[in-house]
């Protein structure tokens, strides 16, 4: 049997993990806190992050290629599986509040702690800006 449309969409869709930040004053900073934590977490394949309007305040919206870098990602902040976005091969989202930027925060901090500083291959350009 032939593949559809239908099935080829449904491949090339993304995963979605959405965080829901409630208020526009704090969205460009928990987009940020996201970057750094998908910094340290390199995933493997293409992902975006954009801050998004939706009904009930802004949320930043991380799109995954790659099902293990969301999944990765998903268990990092705590994700819940939800069914409220269209066309994602899996949707998860939680609350990106001031409490869960300052864990994100600590754990990041403790990385770059514990992480050796070199600058001689990708992985140390990774580290550094960490």
């Amino acid at each position: 049997m032939g593949r559809t449309t239908s099935n080829i969409e449904q491949e090339l869709s993304p995963h979605l993990i959405a965080g829901w930040v409630g208020d526009y004053e704090h969205s460009s900073s928990r987009a940020h806190v996201m970057v750094d934590l998908l910094a340290a977490l390199e995933p493997t394949a293409h992902y975006s992050v954009q801050v998004v309007e939706e009904g009930d305040g802004p949320a930043v919206h991380c799109a995954f290629a790659n099902k293990t870098d969301a999944d990765r990602f998903a268990a990092a902040v705590g994700a819940r599986p939800v069914g409220k976005y269209a066309g994602y091969r899996s949707q998860r989202s939680f609350v990106l509040d001031e409490k869960t930027c300052k864990a994100i925060q600590r754990a990041l901090d403790g990385q770059r702690r514990d992480r050796p500083q070199t600058r001689d291959t990708g992985q140390a350009f990774t580290a550094a800006r960490l």
